[in-house]
């Protein structure tokens, strides 16, 4: 069979379920995204014991802290990056930038740092000349905590350049908040 790519939801909690689910499916290559508390390191071990190779693309933090983010009390969290982790069996992990590639490269993940690859989002090309796009920082995503919202609303408060956000979140009374007393800040709703 193929390679086969398992998010979290797909993957049975129980470690009975989960060796069914690899025996029926004898896929070649087990690529897991997002990893959530509900999936325990034996999803690996089960991959593993039957000679599979084990993907992991680290989207967030989770692997350090269960909020998937380094935030905490809006600063960042650093405190875990150093404690034990049982990931040794993974065979190769998929970081989206360089700078998320160091921070678990300098962690004690336990792999070396040849297994940490980075493949970043990628956007088709529009074909839309330079000239013509405008000159502004653009968000779009959940108005939360956790994506960092905060600190990219005081960042700006301190710049001159222009932030054009879309979205909608618990963070939305802060996000208008600053849009009434930053000119340089504009809340545009819900993205069409």
């Amino acid at each position: 069979k193929s390679g086969c790519e398992v998010s979290y939801l797909r993957i049975p909690v129980s470690r009975k379920r989960m060796n069914q689910w690899l025996d029926d499916e004898e896929p070649d290559l087990l690529h897991i995204h997002n990893w959530h508390f509900l999936v325990s390191p034996a999803v690996i071990r089960a991959a593993k014991r039957r000679g599979i190779p084990v993907v992991l693309t680290l989207h967030t933090f989770r692997l350090f802290a269960a909020v998937a983010t380094r935030l905490g009390s809006h600063k960042l969290f650093t405190a875990c990056l150093h404690g034990v982790f049982p990931w040794k069996a993974v065979d190769r992990y998929i970081v989206l930038t360089p700078g998320a590639r160091a921070i678990f490269v300098s962690s004690r993940v336990g792999s070396p740092p040849s297994q940490f690859v980075v493949k970043p989002y990628c956007l088709a090309d529009i074909d839309q000349p330079v000239s013509e796009r405008q000159k502004h920082f653009l968000f779009i995503g959940r108005l939360s905590v956790g994506k960092g919202l905060l600190t990219l609303l005081k960042a700006f408060a301190l710049s001159p350049h222009r932030l054009v956000i879309l979205g909608d979140g618990p963070l939305l009374p802060s996000v208008r908040e600053y849009a009434e007393h930053f000119s340089n800040i504009e809340y545009k709703g819900l993205a069409d």
